[in-house]
């Protein structure tokens, strides 16, 4: 038998980062195939055929404590909403509609009565919006901190959901709001700085985000997006995972990504970089989808109404592989440069 050691030599996973970590993971377990899962590893949801026309999705997300959110800067309440949403955001980024939901939640023994209830209460905020009753679970006691994980699962309709494989070359690229503000808000919060009336919307995105359910649907049943992915891991990465799955390269202009006036405002006093949070910074958990140029235009009319500002083109889908951004005549590879769990910091 091999003994702890043998394992413990050789790349690790700083050196790998998330990307490898996921290959090694898809490249084991694509072994075990079953006809009945028409998508696995690779989407934001599972897409398992029920019938003919119908199809289930599943999608799961953790949050940690210390990792994700640290509760010197979050209510218990905001926390529970939020790991609801950034499961939602997956379904909407398929198309789909959320039906049902499982919590498995690891809790110190000591922590207070209330701020259980105010985490189920935060949860329950999205579960009633949509009708989604949590309807299992696990409860564990953890020593370390919070840590919750979240199942949705939802259904979508054959011809109705989106993939992260549909992107061909000469599409554009869009994005359903701003960028960078999730990533502004957490360097405000790590600042310890007061949510004061002009950074409202930084704080709002990090602590508090939307899920896009509505435009969702109504990109894939309209059949007006060819891939869609949400924002989770920043442009660069999440565009990666498109061009990836679709065979291509993307393009985008540095000068078309939607920043905020707080965002930008922010970065200049701080000293930081809005584009950088823009590209790299994450959770924003918007929609990132691409669209035949035939339907550029049918887009700003039909999903107007169901976005707080935007939708807005930021590129092309090109020939070739990886992502590239195009700032002041300079063209820069920026494939998977957004959020990894394990790269080097």
């Amino acid at each position: 038998m091999a003994r702890l050691g043998s394992y413990l030599t050789g790349a690790d996973l700083k050196a790998i980062g998330e990307q490898g970590l996921l290959s090694i993971l898809k490249k084991n377990f694509s072994r075990v195939e079953r006809p009945d899962v028409l998508r696995g590893i690779g989407e934001d949801c599972a897409v398992i055929p029920m019938s003919r026309t119908q199809y289930l999705l599943v999608t799961t997300d953790t949050l940690v404590e210390g990792v994700h959110f640290r509760l010197d800067y979050t209510t218990p309440y905001l926390l529970g909403k939020k790991a609801m949403a950034v499961n939602l955001s997956d379904v909407a980024s398929m198309g789909g509609a959320p039906t049902h939901a499982f919590l498995n939640l690891a809790l110190p023994e000591k922590m207070p009565v209330s701020f259980v209830r105010r985490l189920a209460q935060g949860i329950n905020f999205w579960c009633r919006r949509y009708s989604v009753p949590i309807i299992g679970g696990d409860t564990v006691s953890c020593p370390y901190g919070v840590v919750l994980t979240i199942t949705v699962l939802g259904k979508g309709y054959k011809g109705k959901i989106a993939l992260r494989s549909g992107a061909r070359e000469g599409d554009l690229i869009f994005v359903s709001g701003c960028l960078g503000d999730a990533a502004a808000g957490l360097a405000l919060l790590e600042g310890k700085r007061k949510p004061d009336a002009a950074y409202r919307r930084l704080f709002r995105a990090q602590l508090d985000p939307i899920p896009q359910l509505e435009l969702g649907r109504c990109l894939a049943e309209h059949k007006l997006a060819s891939a869609m992915i949400d924002l989770s891991d920043g442009l660069a990465t999440d565009l990666a995972h498109i061009a990836e799955e679709s065979g291509v390269a993307a393009e985008i202009d540095a000068g078309k990504l939607p920043i905020s006036t707080a965002c930008r405002k922010l970065a200049k006093e701080s000293g930081a970089s809005a584009l950088a949070w823009a590209l790299f910074g994450g959770e924003d958990y918007g929609i990132l989808f691409i669209v035949s140029p035939d339907n550029a235009e049918k887009i700003k009319r039909e999903v107007k109404s169901l976005t707080r500002v935007g939708p807005f083109c930021v590129g092309k889908i090109v020939k070739g592989r990886g992502v590239f951004l195009w700032e002041n005549g300079y063209k820069k590879d920026i494939t998977h440069k957004g959020y990894d769990h394990f790269a080097k910091r």
